[in-house]
């Protein structure tokens, strides 16, 4: 019965997880030379960064409305610094490589009214629109957990008239 009881409160806490968890849009991006295209663009659940901490210099995005206000905002540097390091004739070697092309991703709110996001330079000139709109979230996860919840119960309910 406490094993019952012990993975019955284990589905509830992944349910409660996934209940918390926002919408958000993950944008892949490729960068090649000030020019951005996107590869690929994801719906599903999860976390986005608070973006409290951003560049004074860099690309701007901005997710904007169905009545064209910005309703998010943040800058952000293009990844085109990367250290290395190789362990050659027992000596680290390495340092920075600058890059000229890259992909990258953003993570992005996924906001009810949002229509498109607008990808700016660093001289304030629109590179990229993103189409935002496009078929609803399905919650699958939170529907399948809660489905196995209820299989659980009904289960157990019926373990117990059996007993009985």
């Amino acid at each position: 019965m406490k094993t019952k009881k012990l993975i019955l409160i284990i589905m509830l806490l992944l349910f409660a997880q996934f209940a918390c968890a926002d919408k958000i849009t993950i944008l892949n991006l490729h960068y090649d030379r000030g020019e951005v295209s996107v590869i690929d663009k994801i719906d599903t659940y999860g976390y986005y960064p608070d973006r409290k901490i951003q560049p004074d210099i860099g690309y701007k995005a901005e997710v904007v409305s169905v009545d064209d206000a910005v309703l998010y905002s943040f800058k952000f540097e293009v990844p085109l610094e990367h250290y290395t390091d190789i362990h050659l004739d027992n000596r680290t070697q390495g340092g920075l490589v600058i890059v000229n092309e890259t992909d990258f991703a953003l993570i992005i709110p996924s906001l009810p009214t949002a229509k498109e996001v607008n990808f700016y330079n660093e001289k304030n000139v629109k590179v990229l629109t993103v189409g935002l709109i496009e078929e609803k979230l399905i919650p699958t996860m939170p529907i399948i957990i809660g489905l196995a919840i209820i299989f659980v119960i009904i289960i157990s309910m019926a373990l117990k008239k059996r007993k009985t």
